[in-house]
């Protein structure tokens, strides 16, 4: 049931918050999770100045969702901003919220697509790789939820792996951090430094997963075509989104910075039209009886 005066319900800070229950028993439906970034918020980051808050709009047109958006702490002073390792905790957290979402054996076998900002991919890639880790098991929440991960939409996010020269990839981590504070905390400087490549070869990893390798996914990125006001640069280029999966949709920019690019003016905002579009020919081939990814 929606909220009176058709308004979205209270969004918590930290954990999940639903937004919209479109699903129906006995029919196939999808849940959608939307993940920040760093100094981001489960609202404001989606959330255009004229208040135009796009998950919540996807109530319109998508009949067979479940939208939820997770919080965590990322702001000055976090934890995360002290050791950038913390990102896997994030991500564990996110497991188990969505794990907890999902209890009937309807919602434990219900498709799940993460759409992510910046280093909320991230977050979404090392819960990925983390639940991976259950699939032997073949019984624990956790390895269904891994099961029905098959959706990831990022916006702004690197996808460096090894390949990219160490220099490089802590720079990618500090225009991020440039871009989210106005000045980076030197403690998250300190961070950056020292947990660069293992937050990077998280990407490395995500290739490594069954769903990756056997090419279950439904894959799309975005990046910014503007720079970031005071970086003067972008933040990550179309070279740094690329994430190389095969089956991914062609790299889509979006018109707009690193920070704006994930707050869309209106419903006839073209670049919300194309996410839009995109979102739900997934929830289509997700649901159609006898589909596979």
């Amino acid at each position: 049931m929606e909220p009176p005066n058709d308004q979205p319900p209270k969004i918590r800070d930290t954990g999940l918050t639903v937004l919209f229950d479109k699903t129906t028993p006995g029919n196939q439906n999808v849940d959608f999770v939307f993940v920040h970034g760093l100094n981001g918020h489960p609202k404001n980051t989606w959330t255009h100045g004229n208040g135009f808050f796009w998950p919540w709009e996807l109530r319109k047109e998508f009949t067979k969702a479940r939208v939820m958006t997770f919080g965590y702490n990322a702001g000055m002073g976090s934890e995360l901003t002290e050791n950038f390792i913390r990102i896997k905790g994030i991500a564990s957290t996110l497991n188990g919220a969505l794990a907890n979402k999902r209890i009937k054996a309807e919602e434990q076998t219900r498709p799940v697509i993460f759409v992510a900002h910046s280093l909320g991919g991230l977050v979404a890639k090392a819960a990925a790789v983390a639940a991976s880790k259950t699939e032997a098991s073949g019984a624990n929440d956790i390895d269904k939820l891994y099961a029905s991960m098959r959706g990831f939409m990022f916006f702004g996010t690197p996808h460096a792996g090894s390949a990219v020269f160490a220099k490089f990839r802590v720079k990618i981590l500090q225009k991020m951090a440039k871009a989210a504070f106005a000045e980076i905390p030197p403690k998250l400087e300190n961070a950056l430094q020292a947990g660069s490549d293992e937050v990077l070869d998280l990407s490395e990893d995500f290739r490594k997963i069954s769903l990756y390798v056997h090419l279950k996914l439904l894959v799309a990125s975005f990046y910014e075509q503007k720079a970031t006001f005071g970086l003067g640069d972008r933040v990550v280029d179309e070279f740094s989104a690329a994430i190389g999966y095969s089956k991914a949709n062609d790299l889509t920019p979006i018109n707009a910075d690193h920070i704006n690019m994930v707050k869309f003016e209106d419903d006839e905002d073209g670049d919300f039209d194309n996410v839009k579009g995109l979102l739900l020919r997934w929830e289509t081939r997700l649901t159609e009886p006898g589909q596979n990814v």
